[in-house]
């Protein structure tokens, strides 16, 4: 369960102005925060990924066509696709690549959205799932259903062989679960798919209904049933897999399909407490434009159960919808909005703790760091960063100039390393920023995926396996 408000940490006050020259914050100049690189995509159009954190510290970017590996200084370590790279087994592709999961031995995973005009034309590239190497090397391609624009989730190695396994679910509501076996040989992959549901793609009352931008989410902790929920907007299910002997095929089933309550649709981001909890956002009473009459935060056991019973707790934040969901300190929760800024809610009551709303449109999920900063990534391409009391000490736009960048290239969710540095994706712009030397907040969910790597498991979010 989350923790209560009173145990909150204390501010230091120590704010990082330049290089490592540390000054007291009641004698701070005016700027907090320094901007210690930047780095610009080719990318001017398309969506904005989330980013993925490597074993190595490698910050792994996506764009149109092209995935980029960064290291600690903003310098480029290596691209995909790279036309000095023989040993690559995945061709090139003009398509929108998703937000990238990282598995074991750094292998990177990442969906694509399919070249224009596939449905119609063969000749264009799928939707396909890749993966590659921890040195950009393609490894392998499978093309699926539909565009895969949320990270894939990231199972546990089978104990009997180590392979990686993988959840990937399209845009239009298909989910298969994947085997990575290694390298493309030839005509021979070595990845299948265990199952998809419905096991009949072409079965669209069957599929499910997700959420734009929601991950699907594994609960795979020591002791509990393995299982995966998937965010519809009006049903949550609850999805579990099994093997009863080595000769059979896997067993799946959707175990629990759980509706929303009455008039509300889910909005957001799932998030996973230690407990196995599923917390998201919901709107009641559509009104256009992305906005609800009220917005509420619901908390779904296992079983089915409405935690906090239908009506969950209802943050007074006007008009809006909730867009982005972390867990913050506390006891709280970190929220971002569509028109309504940014908030710091207790989760217990929906109590708004802190909140600022200037320039904060279409706000990405929130991080936090140990000393309570808040750092929040909104539409079209800026960032800020807000003190524990709701007041904005930092904050730019890192668009290049109307015209140059899309709008549409949406916010992502900030991904904070543990020396204290703040990345953002924002547009075609990646930004490290210095403010604090605090790590990240010490909770279960800190971010959109879970975790660094996106691997949207609670197993790898568990303090015991960070």
């Amino acid at each position: 369960m989350l923790p209560s408000p009173d145990t909150l940490p204390e501010t230091t006050g120590d704010l990082v102005i330049g290089g490592d020259h540390v000054v007291d914050a009641d004698t701070a100049a005016e700027d907090p925060c320094r901007v210690a690189w930047s780095w610009k995509s080719t990318a001017t159009s398309g969506g904005t990924a989330h980013l993925a954190r490597t074993a190595d510290g490698l910050l792994l970017v996506s764009s149109r066509g092209r995935l980029d590996a960064l290291g600690a200084s903003g310098k480029e370590e290596w691209s995909w696709p790279a036309d000095d790279d023989p040993m690559s087994a995945v061709e090139a592709v003009d398509a929108q690549l998703g937000t990238p999961a990282v598995g074991f031995a750094d292998r990177v995973y990442v969906g694509t959205s399919g070249e224009a005009g596939w449905r119609e034309d063969p000749g264009m590239a799928p939707p396909q799932v890749l993966c590659l190497n921890k040195g950009g090397t393609g490894r392998w391609s499978l093309d699926v259903t539909g565009p895969v624009l949320v990270a894939p989730t990231v199972l546990r190695p089978e104990p009997q062989t180590a392979r990686i396994v993988l959840l990937a679910l399209t845009t239009d509501g298909v989910l298969s679960k994947i085997h990575d076996f290694g390298q493309s040989t030839g005509t021979s992959s070595k990845v299948f798919v265990d199952w998809t549901l419905p096991p009949d793609p072409a079965d669209v009352p069957g599929r499910f209904d997700p959420v734009p931008g929601a991950q699907v989410l594994a609960d795979e902790r020591d002791g509990v049933e393995r299982a995966a929920w998937v965010l519809g907007r009006t049903e949550i299910s609850l999805v579990r897999w099994w093997k009863t002997s080595d000769q059979e095929p896997e067993h799946v089933e959707v175990a629990l399909s759980v509706p929303l309550p009455e008039g509300t649709e889910a909005t957001s981001n799932g998030v996973l407490t230690a407990d196995g909890v599923l917390h998201l956002a919901a709107g009641e009473g559509f009104q256009g434009t992305g906005s609800y009459a009220s917005v509420r935060i619901l908390s779904l056991d296992r079983d089915g159960t409405w935690i906090t019973g239908e009506t969950g707790v209802s943050p007074p934040l006007g008009s809006t919808a909730i867009t982005g969901l972390t867990e913050g300190l506390g006891g709280t929760w970190l929220v971002g909005t569509s028109n309504n800024g940014v908030a710091i809610v207790f989760a217990a009551t929906g109590e708004i703790l802190a909140r600022h709303f200037e320039n904060f449109t279409e706000v990405a999920a929130p991080v936090q760091t140990a000393d309570q900063l808040v750092f929040a990534s909104s539409r079209p391409h800026w960032l800020h960063v807000m003190g524990p009391g709701g007041d904005v000490l930092w904050r730019e736009d890192l668009a290049e100039g109307a015209g140059v960048v899309d709008p549409d290239m949406a916010p992502s969710c900030p991904l904070v390393t543990p020396d204290g540095t703040v990345h953002v994706h924002a547009g075609n712009t990646v930004l490290a920023l210095l403010c604090t030397a605090a790590p990240p907040a010490a909770v279960t969910w800190p971010r959109h995926g879970g975790n660094d790597r996106n691997s949207g498991n609670l197993f790898h979010s568990l303090p015991e396996d960070r």
